[in-house]
């Protein structure tokens, strides 16, 4: 196979790539965007939800402490054992998606002075598994993330089946999950799109709720003039709204890992497709040089064809040959010229 042979093939090669690159970043923006949306869903039904616990604290002093949060009536405590929740992704082609997510739970862990060994970790993803056992820290259960916006319900509930059964069996108390968070543009008050910013890993508390969030569900006000009434029992009205409410973070914190991994995968994408668009560039003008070489040599093959066809000799041997008959035509001159003898 010629040189040339081999440089179209590495450029149907290049294209064949570059069409699927461009696939690529196809499917990450749609799965982004169905992310997005999939979190504007969830604000209103997280309104509702805060506007139920406002009704139960309306017009009482909450303490929290020591109340139930999720369905095992077990209690809440601000110390107890900690789990730790590492949100990363079951599919390639992100960047350092996992490695920095795992990387920023290892340092928060260390910033708490806790040793990689003390909590128990929960992994959502494959690839998230292998990063964090390459860091030292092996997860005691892993799940594997939703492949759509549809998926991540089912999930949700998994991973509260799973925190429901550490919580009995192995008196966990505090919940904090790692992953990253991608900033949803929102339009600002002039019409405007905020720019956005690339995503970054970030932790958040999942249980114990937070008291400043508690202290302003209490202190706001009903928003009707329509008093809200309920016949459930109080403490399990208030468990069932606090785990609908866990739901909803842990809903809002994988919908947006996933529009984030989705982003870091369309940024990959965007670098591969520009490297591509260099080598089609490169292989192109290599192309274009190795055709001219190839025609030139050809068209010196034909001249030289002919001229061996028609017996047409160089310009140095037509100037050397072109001596003899001026020669010759001197010497029969001379000839002519001389007395002829007598006989």
């Amino acid at each position: 196979m010629t040189s040339l042979e081999h440089l179209k093939g590495d450029l149907v090669l290049a294209r064949e790539i570059g069409a699927i690159v461009h696939t690529m970043k196809v499917l990450a923006a749609v799965g982004m965007r169905q992310y997005e949306q999939a979190v504007e869903v969830l604000d209103a039904y997280e309104g509702t939800v805060e506007r139920g616990l406002i009704a139960l604290f309306r017009g009482r002093h909450v303490d929290l402490t020591g109340r139930a949060v999720l369905p095992a009536q077990e209690m809440i405590a601000s110390g107890g054992r900690l789990a730790l929740i590492v949100v990363g992704s079951d599919q390639g082609l992100c960047g350092r998606f996992n490695q920095d997510v795992v990387r920023h739970a290892v340092v928060s862990l260390q910033e708490r002075g806790l040793p990689l060994r003390v909590p128990l970790v929960l992994a959502l993803g494959g690839r998230t598994e292998g990063a964090l056992e390459r860091a030292g820290c092996r997860p005691q259960r892993v799940l594997d993330m939703p492949v759509s916006a549809d998926g991540i319900g089912p999930v949700v509930e998994e991973v509260l089946t799973v925190l429901d059964e550490w919580r009995t069996r192995r008196a966990v108390e505090r919940v904090v999950v790692v992953a990253h968070e991608r900033f949803i543009p929102r339009r600002d008050a002039a019409g405007g799109e905020v720019t956005s910013v690339p995503p970054v890993p970030r932790t958040t508390r999942l249980l114990p709720p937070a008291s400043a969030w508690l202290q302003r569900l209490g202190a706001q006000p009903w928003p009707s003039r329509s008093l809200p009434a309920w016949k459930m029992p109080w403490e399990e009205l208030l468990a069932r709204l606090l785990r609908q409410h866990v739901f909803c973070s842990l809903y809002r914190v994988l919908a947006l890992s996933l529009a984030a991994e989705n982003e870091s995968r369309l940024r990959a994408m965007q670098r591969a497709e520009d490297n591509v668009e260099k080598r089609l560039d490169v292989l192109t003008r290599a192309i274009h040089v190795e055709r001219r070489e190839l025609v030139t040599r050809q068209m010196l093959d034909v001249v030289a064809g002919y001229e061996a066809s028609v017996g047409v000799a160089s310009p140095s041997r037509r100037r050397t040959r072109g001596t003899k008959p001026d020669a010759n035509r001197n010497a029969m001159g001379a000839r002519s010229r001389a007395p002829q003898a007598d006989h």
